[in-house]
Protein backbone atom coordinates (compact mmCIF):
# COMPACT_ATOMS: atom_id res chain seq x y z
CA UNK A 1 0.00 0.00 0.00
CA UNK A 2 1.37 3.42 -0.97
CA UNK A 3 2.31 5.80 1.83
CA UNK A 4 0.66 9.26 1.98
CA UNK A 5 3.92 10.83 0.79
CA UNK A 6 3.98 8.49 -2.24
CA UNK A 7 0.38 9.40 -3.07
CA UNK A 8 1.20 13.11 -3.02
CA UNK A 9 4.34 12.55 -5.10
CA UNK A 10 2.29 10.92 -7.86
CA UNK A 11 -0.28 13.72 -7.67
CA UNK A 12 2.25 16.59 -7.52
CA UNK A 13 2.90 17.18 -11.27
CA UNK A 14 -0.78 17.98 -11.92
CA UNK A 15 -1.28 20.95 -9.53
CA UNK A 16 2.19 22.29 -10.28
CA UNK A 17 1.48 22.12 -14.02
CA UNK A 18 -1.88 23.85 -13.54
CA UNK A 19 -0.15 26.68 -11.63
CA UNK A 20 2.30 27.19 -14.50
CA UNK A 21 -0.51 27.19 -17.09
CA UNK A 22 -2.57 29.60 -15.00
CA UNK A 23 0.36 32.02 -14.85
CA UNK A 24 0.63 31.81 -18.65
CA UNK A 25 -3.12 32.40 -18.88
CA UNK A 26 -2.94 35.58 -16.79
CA UNK A 27 0.00 36.85 -18.84
CA UNK A 28 -1.79 36.02 -22.10
CA UNK A 29 -4.85 37.90 -20.85
CA UNK A 30 -2.70 40.97 -20.22
CA UNK A 31 -1.16 40.73 -23.70
CA UNK A 32 -4.65 40.38 -25.24
CA UNK A 33 -5.75 43.57 -23.50
CA UNK A 34 -2.56 45.45 -24.40
CA UNK A 35 -2.95 44.48 -28.06
CA UNK A 36 -6.52 45.80 -28.02
CA UNK A 37 -7.80 42.34 -28.91
CA UNK A 38 -10.25 41.85 -26.06
CA UNK A 39 -13.28 42.24 -28.35
CA UNK A 40 -11.83 40.49 -31.40
CA UNK A 41 -14.15 37.60 -30.51
CA UNK A 42 -17.42 39.43 -29.78
CA UNK A 43 -19.39 36.28 -28.92
CA UNK A 44 -18.90 33.56 -26.30
CA UNK A 45 -18.10 30.65 -26.10
CA UNK A 46 -17.60 30.65 -29.89
CA UNK A 47 -15.41 33.20 -31.67
CA UNK A 48 -17.11 35.00 -34.56
CA UNK A 49 -19.58 32.12 -34.64
CA UNK A 50 -16.85 29.49 -35.12
CA UNK A 51 -15.00 27.05 -32.90
CA UNK A 52 -11.77 27.76 -34.82
CA UNK A 53 -12.08 31.24 -36.37
CA UNK A 54 -10.11 32.96 -39.10
CA UNK A 55 -7.04 34.43 -37.43
CA UNK A 56 -7.21 38.02 -38.59
CA UNK A 57 -6.21 41.07 -36.59
CA UNK A 58 -6.12 40.35 -32.87
CA UNK A 59 -8.31 37.23 -33.02
CA UNK A 60 -5.33 34.94 -32.36
CA UNK A 61 -4.66 36.54 -28.95
CA UNK A 62 -8.23 36.28 -27.67
CA UNK A 63 -8.70 32.79 -29.12
CA UNK A 64 -5.45 31.53 -27.53
CA UNK A 65 -6.51 33.09 -24.25
CA UNK A 66 -9.78 31.15 -24.39
CA UNK A 67 -8.00 27.95 -25.47
CA UNK A 68 -5.57 28.07 -22.52
CA UNK A 69 -8.46 28.93 -20.20
CA UNK A 70 -10.36 25.88 -21.43
CA UNK A 71 -7.28 23.67 -20.98
CA UNK A 72 -6.78 24.93 -17.42
CA UNK A 73 -10.46 24.30 -16.66
CA UNK A 74 -10.32 20.70 -17.93
CA UNK A 75 -7.11 19.93 -16.03
CA UNK A 76 -8.64 21.55 -12.97
CA UNK A 77 -11.72 19.31 -13.19
CA UNK A 78 -9.43 16.27 -13.50
CA UNK A 79 -7.53 17.43 -10.41
CA UNK A 80 -10.80 17.81 -8.48
CA UNK A 81 -11.90 14.27 -9.35
CA UNK A 82 -8.52 12.90 -8.24
CA UNK A 83 -8.67 14.82 -4.95
CA UNK A 84 -12.19 13.72 -4.00
CA UNK A 85 -11.79 10.10 -5.14
CA UNK A 86 -8.55 9.57 -3.20
CA UNK A 87 -9.05 9.62 0.60
CA UNK A 88 -5.45 10.68 1.30
CA UNK A 89 -5.67 13.69 -1.01
CA UNK A 90 -9.20 14.53 0.09
CA UNK A 91 -8.25 14.69 3.78
CA UNK A 92 -5.54 17.31 3.14
CA UNK A 93 -6.90 19.26 0.17
CA UNK A 94 -10.72 19.27 0.17
CA UNK A 95 -11.13 22.77 1.65
CA UNK A 96 -8.73 24.37 -0.82
CA UNK A 97 -10.32 22.41 -3.67
CA UNK A 98 -13.82 23.68 -2.83
CA UNK A 99 -12.53 27.24 -2.54
CA UNK A 100 -10.91 26.93 -5.97
CA UNK A 101 -14.20 25.62 -7.44
CA UNK A 102 -16.08 28.64 -6.11
CA UNK A 103 -13.49 31.10 -7.42
CA UNK A 104 -13.33 29.37 -10.82
CA UNK A 105 -17.11 29.60 -11.18
CA UNK A 106 -16.99 33.35 -10.56
CA UNK A 107 -14.03 33.69 -12.93
CA UNK A 108 -15.78 31.90 -15.80
CA UNK A 109 -18.85 34.12 -15.33
CA UNK A 110 -16.71 37.27 -15.30
CA UNK A 111 -14.84 36.06 -18.39
CA UNK A 112 -18.11 35.91 -20.32
CA UNK A 113 -19.24 39.28 -18.91
CA UNK A 114 -15.93 40.84 -19.97
CA UNK A 115 -16.95 40.23 -23.59
CA UNK A 116 -20.69 40.87 -23.34
CA UNK A 117 -20.23 44.06 -21.30
CA UNK A 118 -17.75 45.39 -23.90
CA UNK A 119 -14.68 45.47 -21.65
CA UNK A 120 -16.12 47.73 -18.97
CA UNK A 121 -13.20 48.69 -16.66
CA UNK A 122 -14.84 47.42 -13.47
CA UNK A 123 -15.68 44.03 -15.00
CA UNK A 124 -12.18 43.71 -16.50
CA UNK A 125 -10.60 44.53 -13.13
CA UNK A 126 -12.87 42.07 -11.30
CA UNK A 127 -11.89 39.42 -13.87
CA UNK A 128 -8.21 40.12 -13.19
CA UNK A 129 -8.72 40.10 -9.42
CA UNK A 130 -10.65 36.83 -9.42
CA UNK A 131 -8.10 35.24 -11.76
CA UNK A 132 -5.36 36.26 -9.36
CA UNK A 133 -7.31 34.77 -6.43
CA UNK A 134 -7.70 31.51 -8.36
CA UNK A 135 -3.97 31.55 -9.14
CA UNK A 136 -3.23 32.03 -5.43
CA UNK A 137 -5.55 29.18 -4.40
CA UNK A 138 -3.92 26.85 -6.92
CA UNK A 139 -0.49 27.79 -5.55
CA UNK A 140 -1.71 26.81 -2.08
CA UNK A 141 -2.93 23.44 -3.41
CA UNK A 142 0.43 22.88 -5.10
CA UNK A 143 2.25 24.02 -1.94
CA UNK A 144 0.31 21.63 0.28
CA UNK A 145 1.02 18.83 -2.19
CA UNK A 146 4.76 19.56 -2.34
CA UNK A 147 5.05 19.66 1.46
CA UNK A 148 3.07 16.43 1.86
CA UNK A 149 5.12 14.72 -0.87
CA UNK A 150 8.31 15.58 1.01
CA UNK A 151 6.73 14.65 4.35
CA UNK A 152 8.19 17.99 5.48
CA UNK A 153 8.62 18.69 9.20
CA UNK A 154 6.96 21.60 10.95
CA UNK A 155 8.31 25.02 10.06
CA UNK A 156 10.89 26.41 12.52
CA UNK A 157 10.08 29.37 14.75
CA UNK A 158 10.48 32.65 12.89
CA UNK A 159 11.37 36.18 14.07
CA UNK A 160 8.57 38.17 15.67
CA UNK A 161 6.67 40.20 13.12
CA UNK A 162 7.72 38.16 10.09
CA UNK A 163 4.35 36.47 9.52
CA UNK A 164 2.24 39.66 9.75
CA UNK A 165 4.71 41.52 7.52
CA UNK A 166 4.62 38.76 4.91
CA UNK A 167 0.82 38.82 4.95
CA UNK A 168 0.70 42.63 4.75
CA UNK A 169 3.09 42.58 1.78
CA UNK A 170 0.87 40.03 0.02
CA UNK A 171 -2.26 42.13 0.61
CA UNK A 172 -0.44 45.23 -0.63
CA UNK A 173 0.73 43.52 -3.82
CA UNK A 174 -2.77 42.16 -4.50
CA UNK A 175 -4.18 45.66 -4.03
CA UNK A 176 -1.61 47.03 -6.45
CA UNK A 177 -2.56 44.41 -9.03
CA UNK A 178 -6.20 45.54 -8.78
CA UNK A 179 -5.20 49.21 -9.00
CA UNK A 180 -3.00 48.42 -11.98
CA UNK A 181 -5.95 46.70 -13.63
CA UNK A 182 -8.10 49.78 -13.10
CA UNK A 183 -5.36 52.05 -14.46
CA UNK A 184 -4.88 49.89 -17.56
CA UNK A 185 -8.57 49.25 -18.31
CA UNK A 186 -9.32 52.99 -17.98
CA UNK A 187 -6.31 53.80 -20.19
CA UNK A 188 -4.98 55.95 -17.34
CA UNK A 189 -1.40 54.76 -17.87
CA UNK A 190 -0.91 57.76 -20.16
CA UNK A 191 -2.43 60.22 -17.67
CA UNK A 192 0.98 61.11 -16.23
CA UNK A 193 3.60 61.17 -19.01
CA UNK A 194 6.55 62.08 -16.76
CA UNK A 195 8.27 60.76 -13.64
CA UNK A 196 8.67 61.37 -10.71
CA UNK A 197 6.32 64.32 -11.26
CA UNK A 198 2.99 64.28 -13.11
CA UNK A 199 2.73 67.05 -15.69
CA UNK A 200 5.49 68.77 -13.73
CA UNK A 201 3.54 68.60 -10.44
CA UNK A 202 4.83 66.71 -7.40
CA UNK A 203 1.37 66.46 -5.86
CA UNK A 204 -1.27 66.74 -8.59
CA UNK A 205 -4.98 66.71 -7.66
CA UNK A 206 -6.20 63.16 -7.08
CA UNK A 207 -9.14 63.40 -9.47
CA UNK A 208 -10.01 61.65 -12.71
CA UNK A 209 -7.46 59.51 -14.53
CA UNK A 210 -4.54 61.48 -13.08
CA UNK A 211 -5.76 60.68 -9.58
CA UNK A 212 -6.12 56.98 -10.44
CA UNK A 213 -2.61 56.91 -11.91
CA UNK A 214 -1.08 58.69 -8.90
CA UNK A 215 -2.84 56.46 -6.36
CA UNK A 216 -1.23 53.50 -8.14
CA UNK A 217 2.16 55.22 -7.83
CA UNK A 218 1.65 55.98 -4.14
CA UNK A 219 0.60 52.38 -3.60
CA UNK A 220 3.83 51.23 -5.25
CA UNK A 221 5.86 53.40 -2.87
CA UNK A 222 3.99 51.96 0.13
CA UNK A 223 4.45 48.35 -1.01
CA UNK A 224 8.17 48.98 -1.57
CA UNK A 225 8.56 50.23 2.02
CA UNK A 226 6.65 47.22 3.38
CA UNK A 227 8.77 44.86 1.27
CA UNK A 228 11.90 46.57 2.61
CA UNK A 229 10.69 46.00 6.18
CA UNK A 230 10.00 42.35 5.31
CA UNK A 231 13.52 42.05 3.88
CA UNK A 232 15.11 43.54 7.02
CA UNK A 233 13.15 41.30 9.39
CA UNK A 234 13.54 38.33 7.06
CA UNK A 235 17.33 38.43 7.27
CA UNK A 236 16.92 36.74 10.68
CA UNK A 237 14.49 34.13 9.39
CA UNK A 238 15.19 30.47 10.09
CA UNK A 239 16.01 28.37 7.05
CA UNK A 240 18.02 29.34 3.95
CA UNK A 241 15.05 28.85 1.61
CA UNK A 242 12.90 31.23 3.64
CA UNK A 243 15.63 33.88 3.62
CA UNK A 244 16.15 33.37 -0.11
CA UNK A 245 12.43 33.67 -0.82
CA UNK A 246 12.18 36.94 1.11
CA UNK A 247 15.24 38.32 -0.70
CA UNK A 248 13.70 37.32 -4.05
CA UNK A 249 10.49 39.18 -3.15
CA UNK A 250 12.38 42.39 -2.40
CA UNK A 251 14.49 42.08 -5.57
CA UNK A 252 11.37 41.53 -7.69
CA UNK A 253 9.59 44.50 -6.10
CA UNK A 254 12.58 46.73 -6.93
CA UNK A 255 12.59 45.39 -10.50
CA UNK A 256 8.84 46.05 -10.73
CA UNK A 257 9.32 49.68 -9.67
CA UNK A 258 12.00 50.06 -12.35
CA UNK A 259 9.66 48.54 -14.97
CA UNK A 260 6.85 50.86 -13.92
CA UNK A 261 9.08 53.92 -14.32
CA UNK A 262 10.36 52.66 -17.68
CA UNK A 263 6.78 52.16 -18.88
CA UNK A 264 5.94 55.79 -18.12
CA UNK A 265 9.09 57.24 -19.65
CA UNK A 266 8.90 55.03 -22.77
CA UNK A 267 5.15 55.64 -23.36
CA UNK A 268 3.87 52.16 -22.42
CA UNK A 269 5.44 49.85 -25.05
CA UNK A 270 3.60 46.53 -25.18
CA UNK A 271 6.59 44.29 -24.25
CA UNK A 272 7.39 46.40 -21.17
CA UNK A 273 3.74 46.62 -20.15
CA UNK A 274 3.36 42.84 -20.49
CA UNK A 275 6.52 42.32 -18.44
CA UNK A 276 5.10 44.68 -15.78
CA UNK A 277 1.96 42.53 -15.56
CA UNK A 278 3.89 39.27 -15.53
CA UNK A 279 6.31 40.43 -12.85
CA UNK A 280 3.43 41.58 -10.63
CA UNK A 281 1.96 38.07 -10.73
CA UNK A 282 5.40 36.54 -10.11
CA UNK A 283 5.79 38.70 -6.98
CA UNK A 284 2.35 37.66 -5.80
CA UNK A 285 3.09 33.97 -6.47
CA UNK A 286 6.31 34.16 -4.43
CA UNK A 287 4.48 35.88 -1.57
CA UNK A 288 1.65 33.33 -1.60
CA UNK A 289 4.21 30.52 -1.38
CA UNK A 290 6.04 32.31 1.46
CA UNK A 291 2.86 32.96 3.40
CA UNK A 292 1.70 29.40 2.86
CA UNK A 293 4.99 28.09 4.25
CA UNK A 294 4.82 30.47 7.23
CA UNK A 295 1.16 30.08 8.18
CA UNK A 296 0.01 26.68 6.91
CA UNK A 297 2.93 24.63 8.19
CA UNK A 298 2.59 26.14 11.64
CA UNK A 299 -1.12 25.33 11.68
CA UNK A 300 -0.45 21.83 10.36
CA UNK A 301 2.13 21.25 13.08
CA UNK A 302 -0.36 22.36 15.75
CA UNK A 303 -3.02 20.08 14.26
CA UNK A 304 -0.63 17.11 14.19
CA UNK A 305 0.34 17.74 17.82
CA UNK A 306 -3.32 17.86 18.85
CA UNK A 307 -4.05 14.63 16.95
CA UNK A 308 -1.09 12.91 18.59
CA UNK A 309 -2.34 13.95 22.03
CA UNK A 310 -5.81 12.61 21.26
CA UNK A 311 -4.36 9.29 20.12
CA UNK A 312 -2.23 9.09 23.27
CA UNK A 313 -5.27 9.73 25.48
CA UNK A 314 -7.27 7.05 23.67
CA UNK A 315 -4.41 4.59 24.16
Amino acid sequence: MASPADTFRRFRPLPVGIVVLTYCLILLGAITRLMGAGLSCPDWPLCNGKLIPTFEGGVIYEWLHRLVAGTVSMLFMGMLVWIFVNPTLRKRLWKLALLAVAVLGVQITLGALTVTKLLKPLVVTMHLGTGTLLFSTLICIAGATVLAAKDAPAAPRQPKGLKPLALLTLVGVYGQILLGGLVASNYASWACPDFPTCHGMWFPPLTGFIGLHMIHRYGAYAVTLIALALFVVGRKAEGPRMRLGISVVFALVCAQIALGIANVLMKIPVPLAAAHNGLAEAILATLVALNFALWHRGAAAASDTASAREEALKA
